[in-house]
């Protein structure tokens, strides 16, 4: 017994600690990002995980965030950059070191389009981002051009992207010669369509994209090694669409695979699985897979670039 005694007396310590770690994170996203209120689901809705669990504060875990968030409100660019630099607490943020590197490349989406959802129907919203250019007078600020589509208008345009913050991860990477380590860079950006008699959307919001730093070389990868994982995100830019006539704002997500604060449009246990009660809002093909076909190298690819066509 009084090996035991001692046993749990030397145990006490740590169980405190951990105790602590755990309940100041809660009142940390209590205070300072989410309410803990679970006002927001239905009457049905229940969870048997405790609320210190982590899965409620995870902007990419659907199911758990009525718990937290209002699922009509437009705008989370605030809450999303908390959360997701929030592992970062005890990190050096590494901008001033790394903003003097071209990160052009990263950003540009290639032969790749990401998805996106706008309004609170979640109606499919697509992008492109063909041309990257970073200004060597304001180290940080990248000026961009690409294509949207919604519906069947297609639409270009431009604007900027202002990095605020670049955080190392420890791990060492060396995957299929990209050796270094495992960046994640956050940042906010402003598109704007050009004008049209139909309209024009404005974007505005924060972005986050992970990358490999290969300082050796002097070179940066986007982080796509997990690309088709579980769970799987990257480039994303949460904020909202703004109608130039009206001055109205809609949430608008977009980036590659997964998408935050989608609430009950997502949900897939493997990859995006969109909703049936969403699927007619511009999602059908991607629903059904008919918009992809099958190269012999087994990987699969657009039937239809539409970033290619001068439809408008």
């Amino acid at each position: 017994m009084d090996d035991f005694n001692r046993f749990i007396k030397k145990l006490k310590p740590i169980i405190c600690f951990t105790a602590s770690i755990v309940i100041t994170f809660q009142v940390y996203c209590q205070r300072n990002i989410i309410s803990l209120s679970k006002g927001f689901c239905n009457k049905d809705y229940k969870c048997s995980l405790p609320d210190s669990d982590r899965i409620h504060f995870n902007p990419y875990v659907g199911g758990h965030l009525c718990e937290n968030f209002n699922p009509r409100q437009a705008n989370f660019n605030r809450q999303y950059l908390k959360l997701q630099t929030l592992q970062f607490k005890n990190h050096i943020d590494r901008l001033q070191q790394y903003i003097k590197y071209d990160f052009s490349e990263v950003l540009k989406t290639g032969d790749k389009d990401q998805n996106g959802i706008i309004g609170l129907t979640y109606q499919r919203i697509r992008f492109h981002i063909e041309n990257v250019k970073k200004i060597k007078e304001k180290p940080g600020i990248y000026l961009v051009k690409g294509k949207s589509k919604l519906g069947n208008v297609i639409r270009n345009f431009s604007g900027e992207i202002n990095l605020l913050h670049f955080y190392l991860y420890p791990h060492v990477v060396d995957d299929a010669g990209k050796k270094g380590k495992y960046g994640d860079m956050f940042g906010k950006y402003h598109f704007v369509e050009e004008n049209s008699k139909n309209g024009s959307l404005n974007y505005t919001g924060v972005f986050e994209c992970d990358v490999i730093a290969d300082m050796k070389r002097k070179m940066f990868f986007l982080d796509a090694g997990a690309d088709g994982a579980v769970g799987y995100y990257n480039r994303t830019f949460v904020g909202i669409a703004t109608d130039t006539k009206t001055g109205k704002s809609k949430k608008c997500i977009w980036g590659d695979e997964r998408l935050p604060f989608s609430f009950d449009f997502d949900i897939g246990e493997n990859g995006m699985r969109v909703n049936d009660k969403y699927k007619m809002n511009g999602w059908q093909t991607f629903y059904d897979e008919s918009e992809y076909i099958e190269k012999a190298n087994g990987q699969y690819e657009l039937k239809n670039k539409w970033w290619l066509t001068k439809k408008r």
